[in-house]
């Protein structure tokens, strides 16, 4: 089982398998205007998943269930991610990834929303937010 934790940020940066991150944990948008914002991932993947490609999604949709678009197309993110064993690693402990999924100049007029994050084509986390005028 992957142990998954999703967070909302202004802005987030993966680095050597560390999270950088600015302005997180929000739930709460305010002002108009174009937003820029991440979602900061972190994955203790299973031990038997190493070097195995596991899909990563993520989809931002309005609180009703409906795609959110920008320049006519869904706000979507889609990657595979790989974690490796490193030979000192004892058998069985969880496998570290970390990213960092930004959007950019996203136009969001004011009500609910979430992001639905699967991982390996299930649903596995899902962070909402609200933005305010």
């Amino acid at each position: 089982m992957t142990d998954l934790t999703v967070m909302l940020c202004d802005y987030a940066e993966a680095v050597n398998g560390k999270l950088y991150i600015s302005g997180g944990g929000w739930s709460e948008l305010r002002g108009s205007g174009p937003a820029d914002l991440a979602l900061a991932v972190k994955m203790g993947l299973p031990w038997t998943d190493a070097d195995r490609p596991v899909p990563l999604e993520a989809s931002l949709l309005t609180e009703d269930g409906h795609e959110v678009e920008a320049g006519g197309e869904p706000v979507r993110f889609s990657a595979e991610v790989q974690a490796a064993r490193s030979p000192d690693l004892p058998p069985g402990t969880p496998l570290d990834v970390a990213v960092a999924i930004r959007f950019g100049n996203l136009m969001l007029t004011p009500g609910g929303y979430r992001f639905e994050v699967s991982l390996d084509g299930e649903l596995s986390a899902t962070v909402p937010f609200r933005v305010r005028a």
